[in-house]
Formats: structure tokens, C-alpha cells, sequence
């Protein structure tokens, strides 16, 4: 199986395990029904900004959609040549995704629970020790 056939298997599992029809997936992340098709048959590789979107409607990481190894139809963009902060920041978004469709609620009690891990990691000012 090539990188397109297996991201396209792994959008189709991650869409069917949500229960969304290739229609609402589409509607979704703002592309056609033939789109999600075609990535799921693997006759095209969606790019990044796609993935990206993907992982967003699937709350789920960029590197859960990605096969080891894989490039996207960008072509520069090799999810196993990322650098350190890069996986950082892709743990940023993922987390960012999550908290933005929490509750006000729930993002207060997360907040809570940050100032409490991350207390000593900060001076009485709010600065970064």
C-alpha cells in the first residue's frame, strides 16, 4: 500500500469511527464529496492545510493521519523530518483544537489545573523562571 492509499484508508477509518458520511466529512472541512472520495481511494493525497483541517474535524493529530515515512502532495513536507519544536507545535494545536471546543467551564478547571502543574516553572509575576 502507498503513502496516498494509506492516508486515504486512515481518513476513511477515522470518518467512518465518527459515523460521517464522505458528504458531511466535505461539508465539514470545505471541500467536495468527490474530494473525501478521491483521498480515501487513494487517487489523490490531500495537502497540508487538508490535513490539517482533517485532523481538526477528527480531533485527532496531523501524525495520526500520516503513514510512517509519508509525504503529503506538497512534497516538502516529511511529517518523519520534523523538527523537535515542529512536533511541539503540532502538539500545541492539537491541544489548542481541543480547548477551543471545551466548555468555558472546562477551560477554567484546565486552567486551574496548568497554574497548579506548571507553578514552580513561573515566578510571582507570571514570568517563565
Amino acid at each position: 500500500m502507498g503513502n496516498r492509499e494509506e492516508i486515504g484508508a486512515r481518513i476513511r477509518l477515522y470518518r467512518k469511527s465518527r459515523n460521517l458520511s464522505q458528504a458531511k466529512l466535505a461539508e465539514m472541512i470545505g471541500v467536495k464529496q468527490n474530494t473525501i472520495s478521491s483521498y480515501e481511494s487513494g487517487e489523490r493525497a490531500p495537502d497540508y492545510d487538508t490535513i490539517e483541517a482533517l485532523a481538526d474535524a477528527f480531533n485527532c493529530t496531523i501524525r495520526d493521519l500520516m503513514p510512517d515515512k509519508s509525504v503529503v502532495s506538497n512534497e516538502d513536507w516529511d511529517v518523519d523530518s520534523m523538527t523537535w519544536a515542529e512536533k511541539e507545535d503540532e502538539t500545541v494545536r492539537m491541544l489548542a483544537r481541543g480547548i477551543s471546543k471545551m466548555s468555558q467551564e472546562n477551560r477554567e478547571k484546565l486552567l486551574g489545573i496548568a497554574r497548579i502543574t506548571f507553578a514552580s516553572d513561573f515566578d510571582d509575576e507570571g514570568n517563565l523562571k
